[in-house]
């Protein structure tokens, strides 16, 4: 099964965020989980949507739809990609893009769990049109 046109937008939405805030020189190391695309490296059994780690920089990138932002499958993902970014040794960057209607949502969920497990990684999240909110 494809994704929706919903999901492969925010995908877009969240890669173009990554281009223009990284290092213009970091981002060939980007990889995206598309069809014509390397595959992004595989983080506890899942796949992120975008994926870049280079010398003391690491950033994970995920797109989530309304229907797929609380799912059990998507929590796991969450906690996954946030364990990685707490033990990477240098920078990490967590990526959520999301339609505008999660924002509150997803910023209350996210200062939560970056308190509860004491996490430097700058968590940034993307509503469809591209404005962002970082925490």
């Amino acid at each position: 099964m494809g994704e929706s046109i919903e999901h492969i937008n925010l995908v877009k939405i969240a890669k173009q965020y990554i281009e223009d805030n990284i290092p213009q020189d970091y981002c060939s190391f980007l990889q995206v989980d598309a069809f014509d695309c390397d595959r992004p490296k595989i983080i506890k059994s899942f796949i992120p949507d975008l994926y870049l780690e280079f010398q003391n920089l690491l950033v994970i990138g995920e797109a989530k739809t309304i229907d797929d932002y609380e799912s059990r499958h998507s929590k796991q993902q969450y906690d996954a990609y946030l364990e990685t970014c707490l033990h990477f040794s240098g920078d990490s960057i967590f990526v959520l893009s999301i339609p505008w209607q999660l924002v509150p949502t997803a910023k209350n969920y996210f200062r939560k769990k970056k308190k509860e497990l004491k996490l430097n990684t700058k968590i940034v999240i993307l509503n469809e049109i591209g404005k962002w909110s970082i925490l």
